[in-house]
């Protein structure tokens, strides 16, 4: 098979199943133009394939469960004893300056 008639194909199912609404958006010469409406054409059907099957799509507005800045929080309190050092006090005693040796 020709790589461009591979790649066509390609672009009309991806850009068709990930959006079914979709107009062929890039115009080609034929015979390159029907292997796009063909993929596009095949990714519509693989949609509405999916979809029927998995009652739509699988992730929606709202999943539930703790959102992102109390789950940093939950994190940040569980890692804190693992990483909190403090800096070690160390006492140093000025230099003895002889002078005149």
């Amino acid at each position: 098979m020709d790589p461009k008639i591979f790649e066509c194909v390609r672009m009309g199912f991806e850009l068709s199943y990930s959006n079914p609404d979709a107009q062929a958006g890039i115009p080609l010469d034929e015979p390159w133009m029907s292997y796009y409406l063909q993929g596009m054409e095949a990714g519509k059907e693989a949609r509405i394939k999916a979809d029927a099957k998995w009652d739509g799509p699988a992730i929606g507005p709202d999943l539930g469960g703790e959102d992102w800045e109390a789950y940093q929080k939950h994190l940040k309190n569980l890692l804190e004893p693992l990483f909190h050092e403090h800096e070690p006090h160390i006492e140093v005693e000025p230099p003895e300056i002889v002078v005149g040796r």
